[in-house]
């Protein structure tokens, strides 16, 4: 139904009934995976889901936008800030105070970095692992420990004359998220 006037033109017409069409169609059918879809439409389904994909990489701001409705319905709940913890970190599990020796109202955050070059764990990722944890936690609680394990290594070195020492790795680092943590040797990484 048009609201022009009955002498308007040809072209105007036409126009209107094209915006009528558009606007009373149901756009409800149409499904955009973040997972699959192309790399342009990311920030306009993040304005979509109102979540904020700044400093991820584009796999995180994929889980993170594919998540996001799990993590908004379940926020304060264990399930929230381990969907949120894995939008960063793969298997990250949750310890609660009632589990360990905390104090009462903090949880622990257990993470096993994966052996994948190509990841890169900066200061930003963990800033904003924090900032993801704190969206999804209960407003009561507070994040304690946040612990990162690294796959344990093996490996060998060959030296002259044949001797063969063989390696085994296992590291492991713990970061108190109350405290600024500063790491020498050049490199000066700070969790606030």
């Amino acid at each position: 139904m048009s609201l022009l006037p009955n002498n308007s033109s040809l072209a105007d017409q036409e126009f209107a009934s094209l915006v009528e069409k558009i606007v009373t169609e149901d756009y409800q059918a149409l499904k955009i995976n973040p997972l699959s879809c192309d790399i342009r439409l990311l920030p306009h389904l993040a304005i979509c889901k109102d979540v904020n994909i700044a400093g991820l990489t584009e796999s995180e701001a994929r889980t993170y936008i594919n998540n996001s409705q799990d993590i908004k319905k379940y926020t304060g709940t264990v399930y929230a800030v381990e969907q949120s913890i894995n939008v960063c970190f793969e298997d990250g599990k949750l310890k609660e105070w009632f589990d360990t020796d905390l104090e009462e109202g903090y949880f622990d955050i257990d993470v096993t970095l994966r052996a994948d070059p190509t990841k890169l764990y900066d200061a930003k990722k963990f800033k904003k692992a924090k900032e993801l944890i704190n969206k999804a936690k209960n407003v009561r609680s507070h994040l304690g420990i946040f612990s990162l394990k690294v796959p344990n290594s093996n490996g060998q070195i060959k030296q002259s004359g044949g001797v063969i020492i063989n390696l085994n790795l296992t590291n492991s680092l713990t970061f108190n998220t109350r405290a600024k943590i500063y790491i020498g040797g050049g490199t000066r990484c700070q969790i606030v």
